[in-house]
């Protein structure tokens, strides 16, 4: 889910008690790895580097957004990003976590903190299927489907396809697919719509998005990278952030 906050997560057959979302399918499970801000966190970049773009764009300022980094290659050239604006969940530490821009240079402007930016919610997100993957068992899944306003950016899910070396698949109407799927739960329980698998032939995919081989083996030593960033940075967040708020 890229909404203002967002994360990966799994549905699988039901399995344990231990759920942080409880399904509309009782027989059936959803395990997520959330994230605090992945809309958040891009907003603030939008709105710091490109405001003059927002007053005079409004919500086409995405778009401008998407085209003025079209050309910036993987990796950022060497720009990292933590998109922890907002502190961050487990098993990172938390609050006390916050975003971040490193390893920047003169060949860096406004267009690769953006980029880097989506690329460190990717990073996250791999991260957290990675985490779901170790602790549960689950396999590394065969596609992603995503939805939320931050999925009609083909720009950030090529990236993240790239990133996570699986296919993403974006059904249509993906900024209503919360209010899509309460309606056809209804009809459900009406008995209009027999069950959830038939509900399911109806998911119209509207774009899909393979990984690139060469782009795929870029971002594993980026992400390598990003990995470590936190450990690194958890003393300097100890410090200065105990407290879950930033001194005045």
């Amino acid at each position: 889910y890229f909404g203002s906050s967002g994360w990966v997560g799994y549905t699988v057959p039901h399995m344990s008690d231990e759920l942080y979302i409880t399904p509309v399918d009782p027989s059936r499970d959803i395990f997520i790895f959330g994230m605090q801000a992945i809309g958040l966190s891009f907003n603030w970049v939008v709105k710091k580097f490109y405001g003059a773009e927002m007053e005079q764009m409004g919500g086409k300022v995405f778009d401008f957004v998407n085209e003025d980094i079209k050309d910036i290659p993987v990796g950022s050239n060497g720009a990292f990003a933590t998109p922890w604006f907002y502190g961050e969940r487990p098993p990172l530490l938390g609050v006390e976590a916050r975003g971040n821009f490193l390893n920047l240079g003169p060949q860096h402007d406004r267009r690769h903190l953006a980029h880097a930016l989506m690329e460190g919610v990717c990073y996250q997100l791999k991260m957290g299927a990675q985490y779901n993957m170790a602790k549960r068992g689950f396999p590394w899944p065969e596609a992603v489907s995503v939805i939320g306003g931050g999925s009609n950016s083909d720009i950030w899910m090529q990236m993240l396809a790239d990133v996570m070396n699986t296919p993403v698949r974006v059904p249509r109407d993906t900024r209503h697919a919360g209010a899509v799927g309460t309606a056809y739960s209804a009809l459900i329980g009406l008995g209009v719509c027999s069950d959830f698998n038939e509900a399911a032939k109806s998911v119209q995919i509207e774009r899909s998005f393979e990984p690139i081989p060469e782009n795929v083996a870029a971002y594993e030593k980026y992400y390598a990278v990003f990995k470590d960033l936190y450990k690194a940075l958890e003393p300097m967040f100890l410090a200065m952030n105990r407290s879950g708020k930033d001194e005045a």
